[in-house]
């Protein structure tokens, strides 16, 4: 494992274990408000604030978790994390991709509207390798990558790093995005007939001209006539059959 990976690793580890720590805290402080109040309603109150503290400190725990999967989901080593395998395999599911292409197809839209966010002059240079992302995405032919499909997922939502909706950045910016998006989506190739040849001397009985009938279990079925051995016959004179008589 990289070191920067390992470093991530532990992060990670660390955040879960805050959010953990501040929910059970949030949970066991919220428990005991109800039975404070009948002692003093000021405790019962401290007891409340309590726990409503420790649970917006677990919920920033939560998204500061999630935040970090989402970065190190665009680094293809960071996928020997597990969480960081599980979100990038929630991306690349067809209702993800669908949703992803969707999203894409309405750029144009929201473009014109009046008061968009979006870049409009990148929208319109861009719009068709847009639409082309839009359908390999949608299309059940081609395989995509985890890490395309949170590029392309970054791309839509991230405000500030991405060039559809930050004028700052620059113009062809977009452009490379798109072209590491989509070198991560490949055609699906068709199955081909695989044949598996253990000798090199089967080799000609494996070809489709010369093969025979196969059973379920893949194993060649032969006849009795074709398995036993052939030996030719030898003609009994006529002095042999009177002898033996």
């Amino acid at each position: 494992m990289p070191r920067r990976v390992e470093t991530a690793s532990v992060e990670l580890e660390e955040h879960r274990g805050r959010m953990r720590g501040r929910a059970l805290v949030a949970a066991c402080a919220a428990l005991a408000a109800a039975p404070c109040a009948l002692v003093s309603p000021r405790l019962a109150l401290v007891m409340g604030v309590a726990a409503g503290s420790a649970a917006l400190l677990a919920a920033c725990s939560f998204l500061r978790l999630r935040g970090l999967v989402r970065e190190l989901a665009l680094d293809p080593d960071a996928y020997l994390i597990a969480d960081v395998r599980r979100y990038g395999a929630r991306m690349v599911e067809p209702r993800q991709r669908r949703r992803l292409a969707r999203s894409l197809l309405r750029l144009r839209a929201d473009a014109a509207a009046p008061q968009s966010l979006v870049v409009r002059s990148r929208v319109a240079r861009c719009w068709p390798e847009l639409e082309a992302l839009a359908r390999e995405l949608a299309s059940p032919e081609h395989t995509v990558e985890p890490t395309s499909a949170v590029a392309c997922y970054e791309l839509l939502t991230n405000s500030i790093s991405s060039p559809l909706y930050n004028p700052l950045l620059p113009d062809d910016e977009l452009t490379v995005n798109l072209h590491h998006i989509r070198a991560g989506i490949h055609r699906r190739e068709p199955d081909g007939d695989l044949r598996l040849v253990r000798d090199p001397d089967e080799q000609a009985a494996w070809q489709p001209s010369n093969r025979l009938p196969t059973t379920g279990m893949g194993r060649t079925r032969t006849t009795a006539a074709a398995a036993r051995p052939h030996h030719p016959r030898r003609r009994r004179s006529a002095s042999t059959v009177q002898r033996r008589r």
